[in-house]
């Protein structure tokens, strides 16, 4: 997979992050697209699991030791980004 940007460093340092603006949640079926408007990337989420992943999302800073490699990725597609960016 081709990386959009190279956020990873900045999440590597566990500096604070944030959700980002682009982020779009949109039904369809029994699950939830998040989608990136600005990477135009997407997650196809069951939507039994919605809660969890939009905490998380949401949250970044709060769940960054325990899902880091799950925040990176999110980071690399730029569902979450730095808090001073954007």
């Amino acid at each position: 997979m081709q990386k959009i940007n190279n956020q990873s460093s900045s999440i590597s340092n566990l500096s604070p992050m944030k959700t980002s603006r682009y982020n779009y949640y949109v039904p369809y079926k029994n699950h939830i697209i998040l989608y990136n408007g600005l990477t135009e990337r997407y997650i196809l989420i069951p939507s039994n699991r919605i809660s969890i992943y939009r905490s998380i999302i949401e949250n970044p800073s709060d769940h960054l030791p325990e899902f880091f490699k799950f925040l990176s990725k999110r980071a690399n597609y730029g569902f979450v980004v730095p808090k001073e960016k954007e």
